[in-house]
């Protein structure tokens, strides 16, 4: 890895530019990608951070459901059910760095009580647990 200046991504249609505020560091997707051993290779020059959290500071065209200044986490899959992975600081350049545009889409507000370390964690986190406990353990209401 090495630090590096490179152009500030532009949104297109249906994007947004987040500045990075955290971002974690993601064992699976960001250290065997780093590593080499990941199964699906990457095309460098790439930046890798599938995890970022930050604040809206630019709009695509056509985006009504953010506004400039919002808090957000972001998703790791970019991509449509059933299609091809499409998978930020995978497939597509992440969140180690100032600036990262991606799909409104796929971008959720943060609580304002939620400071953006903590944010990065439970935006990787939360939803694999919420997945296994319903998913695999059924969990029910009263339990």
């Amino acid at each position: 890895m090495r630090l590096e200046e490179v152009p500030t991504p532009e949104p297109g249609p249906g994007e947004v530019l987040i500045e990075v505020a955290a971002v974690s560091v993601n064992r699976t997707l960001d250290c065997i990608v780093r590593s080499g051993k990941y199964p699906r290779p990457v095309k460098l020059p790439h930046i890798l951070g599938v995890d970022p959290v930050g604040t809206v500071v630019l709009l695509g065209k056509g985006v009504t459901s953010r506004k400039l200044g919002d808090r957000v986490a972001v998703s790791l899959h970019l991509g449509k059910p059933g299609a091809p992975l499409n998978l930020l600081g995978i497939d597509c350049w992440g969140g180690y760095a100032k600036y990262v545009k991606l799909p409104v889409k796929n971008t959720y507000l943060l609580p304002p009580a939620l400071d953006f370390h903590t944010a990065t964690v439970v935006a990787r986190h939360a939803p694999l647990a919420h997945n296994m406990l319903h998913e695999k353990v059924k969990l029910q209401s009263d339990e």
